[in-house]
């Protein structure tokens, strides 16, 4: 009713290793109006932006690439507002199917629609999803076996799925997709030594000789299911991602950040893969985070209220629609103070 949709769900998996974060976090989704909130026991409602919200509010250049983006493809005939839905559709599936995988779930190659009418059945009243599915199956198990190949490459183990956390310090929630361990080699000068001089180097006997480890380390992983290379507003998501780990959980060292994505590869699975560790937008992310968080506490988010059945005989607007601020709604549809949670 009224295309509102609030989703309790706190995580896909969450490791025995992990404890589980105490705030319960919902998700408000009416259209393309996003927000996360806490119930506090008083009747409070706190919100909190969504992170892909947060910085688009925050980094200009964000907005520039959107409409340059929507531009071209005007241009080329294509409906921007179809292409993002699309997208939104196959990466919801590509997440689901990937977090499928890496829990030891078995999925039949031959149908992926069967295995998410069987355990997803909620995904297929997305938008565009037969589309999808009669478009991108093959897209979808392709991506399935490059994401094994990286699982199996990096020997990945996972410690959550889709667990969403917020922060106080910037009024943001989300859900991040993969919290892991890998194994990760690097460069470096680890205790060995040259046994002889080395022309090809200028070493000589005894100086420090630099070689490879593999060292297993804690990261966060972005599933990306675009063709076109990462931006800028991957970096910062990462980066936001692991300043809301570090405030939920301040024991974790999270060491690597990286953004994954599938390639349409033909003999063998590949994948890109970018660690967005540090880089020179590093010395812009308390101000970009800072700028989305000033906006969102501008913000007076509201409710559109269809609330009764519409004829020719009887129209009046007043009793068809209403706009209500989306606190007052929360705190109207929480006031018994129910908490149905789901995991």
């Amino acid at each position: 009713m009224n295309n509102i949709t609030i989703e309790e769900k706190q995580f896909d998996f969450l490791s025995p290793e992990l404890s589980r974060p105490v705030a319960f976090i919902r998700r408000f989704q009416q259209g393309n109006n996003r927000f996360y909130y806490t119930v506090e026991e008083d009747g409070n409602i706190n919100l909190y932006s969504s992170a892909t919200t947060l910085i688009k509010d925050g980094y200009a250049e964000d907005g520039y690439a959107l409409e340059a983006w929507r531009n071209r493809l005007r241009a080329e005939g294509k409906s921007p507002e179809y292409e993002l839905n699309y997208s939104a559709t196959r990466g919801t599936l590509m997440h689901f199917l990937l977090g499928e995988y890496i829990q030891g779930k078995v999925i039949d190659l031959s149908s992926v629609n069967n295995h998410i009418l069987e355990f997803a059945p909620e995904l297929t009243s997305l938008n565009y999803y037969s589309d999808v599915i009669n478009k991108d199956s093959l897209w979808l198990v392709k991506s399935i076996l490059a994401f094994a190949q990286f699982v199996k490459d990096y020997n990945v183990k996972p410690l959550a799925l889709e667990l969403i956390m917020k922060s106080e310090q910037y009024k943001v929630a989300s859900p991040i997709d993969l919290v892991c361990t890998m194994d990760v080699e690097e460069k470096g000068f680890f205790g060995e030594v040259y046994k002889a001089d080395s022309k090809a180097t200028g070493a000589k006997k005894g100086d420090p000789k630099e070689s490879k480890r593999v060292r297993t380390v804690l990261a966060i992983v972005d599933f990306k299911s675009t063709q076109s290379g990462f931006f800028d507003k991957h970096y910062f998501q990462l980066q936001l991602y692991k300043r809301i780990l570090k405030e939920n959980y301040p024991d974790l060292d999270i060491e690597g950040l990286y953004n994954w994505s599938p390639k349409d590869w033909t003999s063998s699975p590949s994948y890109n893969l970018k660690e967005q560790s540090d880089g020179k937008l590093n010395d812009l992310c308390e101000v970009v985070f800072e700028q989305g968080r000033i906006k969102h506490n501008w913000k007076s988010p509201s409710v559109d209220i269809y609330d009764s059945q519409i004829d020719i005989s009887s129209f009046d607007f007043s009793k068809n629609y209403k706009k209500v601020l989306l606190i007052d709604y929360l705190k109207e549809i929480h006031k018994d103070g129910e908490r149905s949670e789901t995991n």
